[in-house]
């Protein structure tokens, strides 16, 4: 763990990047189902793959997102044995009908900024440690959500605090060709040959039904790429010159986070297997490149041992409980802003006489 140790202290890494080429399950050359995205009416792009075209021909196309990688990552920390190595925080919600759902700081869209926490029980804390981020402490935070503090968060609602992302992950494919899909519903009965089903059809099934659509994609080369910027988690770590406890279980966690083997299985269609093995290479300050050979197993280690040493095991679980009348207090606290400044333009334009 001596490497690892060295590897946080050393300032001329400026960040360490994963590749892992990947193929389909049907071999090279076969359609995979890339993401697909709801139309954008306002910036006018039409529903579909995420497709950049690059000029003389070429593209590249988003297979899974930063976002959905993250996620991905997030729901396999809910699992043992990484589960330990962060302190369980949660909400509970209690529906109109009665029954009660519970959600995980790891499972929640928007981490612990997101509106099951804010408008929760644990308000008081959230707001706490927020105030000490932006005083240059970032322990309480890490204490609540450190996947916050590496995939980034963004207060967009509450405090506006913004927490860039230290690591990111992205699966995308180079060149490739979009294929279209068409299949052909045949009804056993159509409703036009039986008296007294005039008004059915094929939304009771009693009809034949085409169907078009996407067809995936055939791709010349498939890559996960993962960056893991260790001057932005030195940043949002608040760390000075020394790795301390709180900077060292941050990146044995990211390190944890960055070799965790992500399931093969994307979406239907869309089933990947690694063509040769993962490369990791250090960037450093001077534009060189370092290999650097560390398994998943060696960084679990690491952060067990980091998250001993962080105290994870000492700090008691909490769970909230989401609070309605939080969310009528914030929005009460807005419309009273608002008329507030509608007021004192109305007092400032009477005073200049328009």
């Amino acid at each position: 763990m001596s490497d690892l140790n060295t590897l946080i202290s050393r300032r001329d890494v400026v960040a360490i990047v994963l590749r892992q080429n990947l193929r389909p399950a049907a071999g090279a050359g076969t359609p995979v189902f890339p993401a697909t995205y709801a139309e954008d009416k306002i910036r006018g792009i039409a529903a579909g793959y995420c497709i950049s075209e690059l000029g003389g021909g070429r593209n590249v196309c988003v297979i899974d997102s930063v976002q959905s990688q993250a996620g991905r990552i997030e729901a396999l920390l809910q699992l043992p044995p990484y589960r330990e190595l962060i302190r369980p925080v949660a909400v509970s919600i209690v529906h109109r009908d009665g029954t009660e759902q519970t959600v995980d700081v790891l499972a929640a869209a928007h981490r612990i900024f997101d509106a099951v926490f804010r408008f929760s029980t644990l308000q008081g804390e959230i707001q706490a440690a927020v105030r000490d981020y932006s005083a240059g402490r970032a322990r309480k935070l890490a204490e609540l959500a450190p996947l916050a503090l590496i995939c980034g968060a963004w207060d967009s609602r509450g405090e506006k605090l913004q927490v860039p992302r230290a690591f990111s992950s992205e699966i995308a494919a180079q060149d490739v060709s979009v294929l279209r899909r068409g299949a052909q519903y045949t009804a056993s009965v159509r409703a036009a040959d039986i008296e007294g089903l005039e008004d059915s059809g094929s939304v009771d099934g009693l009809d034949h039904v085409p169907s078009h659509g996407l067809g995936g994609v055939i791709a010349a080369r498939i890559e996960r790429r993962a960056v893991l910027s260790l001057v932005t988690l030195r940043r949002n770590a608040r760390a000075g010159d020394s790795a301390d406890e709180l900077l060292r279980y941050l990146s044995a966690l990211a390190l944890v986070v960055l070799t965790l083997p992500i399931p093969p299985d994307l979406r239907s269609g869309c089933l990947l297997l690694p063509e040769g093995e993962a490369t990791l290479r250090l960037q450093l300050t001077d534009g060189q490149e370092e290999i650097l050979a560390l398994t998943h197993e060696q960084a679990l280690a690491f952060a067990r041992e980091a998250a001993q040493a962080f105290g994870v095991s000492t700090l008691a679980p909490l769970l909230g409980s989401f609070d309605p009348k939080l969310v009528k207090g914030a929005n009460e606290a807005k419309a009273a802003k608002k008329a507030g400044k509608k007021g004192a333009k109305a007092t400032e334009a009477a005073g200049s006489g328009e």
